[in-house]
Parts: C-alpha cells; structure tokens; sequence
C-alpha cells in the first residue's frame, strides 16, 4: 500500500469521497483479514475503488492488531482514517517524520529512509519475520 493511499496530501482538504476513512476498512471474524476499500488507486484509472485484503501475521508489527488497536482507541467517527491528536488528517510528511523518529528512538539511526525501505529493513533486522 502506498503512503499516498492512506494520508492526505499536505496543502489538500480531507475529501471523504477520496480520502480513507474507518468505514472503509472492515474485519473478518475472527479478525484475521482486513478489508480495506481504496475509493482512488493509482493503478485504477476507472476510478471503481479497488479492494485490499491484509492478512494477520501474527507477529510482534501484525497490521491487523495494529489497525484494531489504533481503531479503539481513535474510535470509528468521520473524518480520516488516520488523523492527528487535534483531529487533522495524517499527511506523507507528517508520516515519514514520524517513522524516522521510530527508527532513530530504536537504535536504527536512518537518516535517510524511503518508506519502501520499511519492510526490508525490518525484515532484515528481526522486527519482521
């Protein structure tokens, strides 16, 4: 999934009808897919809305627990999908300012960091098996 996918455009209103919000994710019972519902994806130039399924990996970074979590403590009203403490919309540079902050807090020192590089890296490092 692309960071533009799930954050909102520095400078852009959050736009329901574009942007992710919680009723557009769903879970199975008993929570082992998520269901995500993409209203815009790069690779649809219909613009039909594409959907994700995101399987439970039952490791220590699983993004169904993660996602779960964050939605209870969040709660599931309008607005964004992932949103700030004061309720503004998560943007890309908000996100990679933060996931840098991680890494740099856990002992990883990246200075510089591509969000593709995530997976890898943590893979690489144990944190993702």
């Amino acid at each position: 999934m692309r960071s533009g996918q799930f954050t909102v455009p520095s400078g852009v209103a959050f736009n329901p009808g574009v942007h992710l919000t919680p009723l557009d994710v769903a879970v199975d019972c008993p929570a082992t897919v998520l269901h995500v519902r993409l209203k815009v994806s790069k690779t649809d130039q219909s613009r039909a809305g594409v959907e994700l399924f995101v399987g439970r990996t039952y490791n220590l970074l699983c993004p169904v627990v993660a996602l779960l979590k964050y939605l209870s403590v969040r709660g599931i009203d309008n607005g964004p999908l992932f949103k700030q403490p004061n309720g503004e919309p998560l943007t890309r540079p908000q996100l990679v300012q933060q996931v840098k902050l991680v890494f740099v807090i856990s002992g990883c020192g990246c200075c510089s960091l591509r969000l593709g590089d995530i997976p890898v890296y943590s893979h690489d490092r144990g944190i993702c098996q």
